[in-house]
């Protein structure tokens, strides 16, 4: 039983095992990275075609303050 013990606070502590939701919280973040890094070049040329861009940047602008 002690052995059981100090086999799992080596094992989380120093041995890197993690809960399911600390897994999960870190592959969510993964995706959501890489989905920004993937999309937000297409975004901007997108953005930059826009004949009306100007005027969306001001509103966007407004809207962050």
């Amino acid at each position: 039983m002690i052995a059981a013990i100090i086999v799992m606070i080596i094992g989380f502590g120093l041995g890197g095992w993690v809960l399911g939701s600390t897994s999960q919280r870190t592959a969510d973040t993964l995706v959501e990275d890489a989905l920004v890094a993937c999309l937000s070049p297409m975004s901007l040329e997108q953005f930059n075609k826009d004949t009306q861009k100007e005027t969306k940047l001001k509103e966007l602008t407004a809207l962050n303050r």
